[in-house]
């Protein structure tokens, strides 16, 4: 998958995706302030289900795979090793902060944190304390069934395609 933001190759599996998006007035101007509120949410969270996370060392590697290499702003376990990591881009006065919350550790990928928190608590309680932080409200909402419609034609006509899966 390639991502508007960069980034080493994630196993998509028995993972958390997220992505919080908004204006940028819910953000400091620092990238790296910005990157400590969102994770500070995500350390709350996971402290809530009693797992420990803190700011990760950079370990120098430059991996193929994004959870072998630690950069500053990512979070990592008691053990050091890389269970969150997340990008955020800004444009036009808005801001998308996506990332990967890995929740049990791939086959092969030793060099993985884990956090074995059922992704769907997690989310509730990474949702309540961005809430909080952010001074908003949450709620559920359904999506547009035009916006599914849209979404479906972009997958068919342009992700699914051979042209966009073999291009470099």
């Amino acid at each position: 998958m390639r991502r508007c933001t960069g980034g080493g190759a994630i196993w998509h599996e028995r993972e958390l995706t997220f992505a919080f998006v908004g204006g940028l007035d819910l953000l400091p101007t620092s990238i790296e302030e910005s990157y400590s509120r969102v994770h500070d949410c995500i350390r709350r969270a996971a402290a809530r289900f009693g797992r420990t996370l803190c700011p990760g060392s950079p370990n120098g590697h430059d991996s193929r795979w994004c959870f072998e290499s630690v950069v500053g702003l990512d979070l990592v376990d008691e053990e050091g090793r890389k269970t969150v990591g997340s990008a955020q881009r800004r444009r036009g006065g808005r801001f998308l902060h996506h990332g990967s919350i890995v929740l049990a550790r791939p086959p092969g990928q030793e060099f993985c944190g884990a956090l074995d928190i059922p992704a769907g608590p997690l989310a509730g309680a990474m949702a309540e304390e961005l809430a909080h932080v952010m001074e908003m409200q949450t709620r559920v909402e359904s999506l547009p069934a035009s916006v599914l419609e849209s979404a479906d034609h972009i997958e068919n006509s342009r992700y699914l395609t051979v042209a966009w899966n073999h291009r470099r």
